[in-house]
């Protein structure tokens, strides 16, 4: 069961059953409030009166309940001029009897002349039979209470006069809207389209302006816009100026203002000297004449040992002697000799004795 609730007392069910019997209404006139005597207090059919009544006001408002007519809602203001207790407890009055006790969340009732603690209560009350019900309303408090008025009229601090607000809970003052009245736009207003524009017309229905379809920008376009398109000026890249830049796929141009392709890069890359070689033991043949058919430079280490039987030793590159030497030439044990080899050279090495090795660099 709710924490707060209402039950008809005794003398309610005899007053109802009576008002069925007789075919008579049965009189509902105030609502009784009281403060429970410092407690909440359980409602009880036994009641005949509230725990301590502290105020008793009459109804302010009754309507049959739309969906249930066993229900009857009930409303009942309490001014603002009224208060200085607690409230915790109530009951309807009828008949000058209590018909029904209810429990109340603790409030206190202030009393404040100004008119800002005016208190509202609207609650359901279940009857045998709602028909028999007749409700005394006090009229005073019906056409212009606080509660009506918060639901039907705007409060002047919730006006905002000023057109940067955003609060779709409140209102434009009549200025504000005045100014967007006067500074709108006349649905006469022509929208034309400029050039490389399309659309346009008046704003009496809603506009598209279209931009036309670009024109190819090259490295000698101009800012410029016809009817129906449009281009614009792109530096040419240089060593100083970012902007377009035209590839090359060579290895031989001198231009500072061309890229070079990628193949390019990966042919350089690719000839590069120690870029995939490795060295490899080789046996050479004193006299053989030999090519360096790679791509790439190579280069054969000599390695003299000074106490083998070695007695001379000479290198050839494309006929041009890159080395002689005897054993007199002093060489300390395990000393090596780097020839280089071109891509495409021929080489040969003349030598006599044991104690030569050679290894390649390819």
């Amino acid at each position: 069961m709710a924490e707060y609730y209402n039950v008809t007392t005794n003398l309610g069910d005899a007053e109802i059953a009576n008002a069925i019997a007789t075919n008579t209404k049965l009189n509902i006139t105030h609502i009784a409030f009281g403060d429970g005597n410092g407690s909440v207090p359980t409602p009880s059919k036994s009641r005949t009166s509230l725990v301590r009544e502290v105020h008793r006001q009459t109804v302010t408002k009754y309507e049959r309940h739309p969906t249930n007519a066993n229900w009857i809602i009930i409303e009942t203001i309490i001014p603002s001029s009224v208060g200085g207790f607690w409230v915790r407890e109530m009951g309807i009055i009828a008949n000058g009897k209590l018909i029904s006790h209810g429990s109340h969340a603790p409030f206190e009732k202030v009393a404040d002349p100004s008119g800002v603690s005016e208190y509202r209560l609207r609650f359901t009350q279940n009857v045998t039979d709602g028909s028999v019900v007749e409700i005394t309303l006090d009229e005073s408090l019906i056409y212009a209470s606080q509660a009506w008025v918060e639901e039907n009229f705007i409060k002047r601090s919730e006006i905002v006069d000023n057109l940067t607000t955003d609060d779709a809970d409140k209102v434009a003052s009549a200025a504000q809207v005045k100014i967007l009245n006067d500074d709108k736009a006349n649905k006469t207003t022509t929208l034309t389209a400029g050039n490389g524009l399309s659309g346009g017309g008046t704003l009496e229905i809603n506009r598209t302006l279209t931009l036309g379809t670009p024109s190819k920008i090259t490295g000698s376009t101009t800012n410029s816009v016809t009817a129906t398109s449009h281009t614009h000026e792109i530096d040419n890249a240089s060593t100083s100026v970012a902007g377009v830049v035209k590839l090359n796929n060579t290895l031989t141009s001198t231009s500072t203002t061309e890229a070079a392709t990628a193949a390019q890069i990966k042919v350089l890359n690719d000839q590069m000297f120690g870029v995939g070689q490795t060295y490899k033991n080789i046996t050479i043949v004193s006299g053989t004449t030999y090519t360096n058919t790679s791509p790439k430079l190579i280069f054969i280490l000599v390695t003299l040992d000074s106490t083998a039987s070695w007695k001379t030793f000479s290198a050839k590159v494309d006929e041009h002697s890159v080395g002689a030497m005897t054993v007199n030439n002093n060489y300390s044990q395990g000393s090596t000799i780097p020839i280089p080899i071109p891509s495409g050279s021929d080489y040969s090495f003349v030598f006599s004795g044991s104690g030569i090795t050679f290894k390649v660099l390819s």
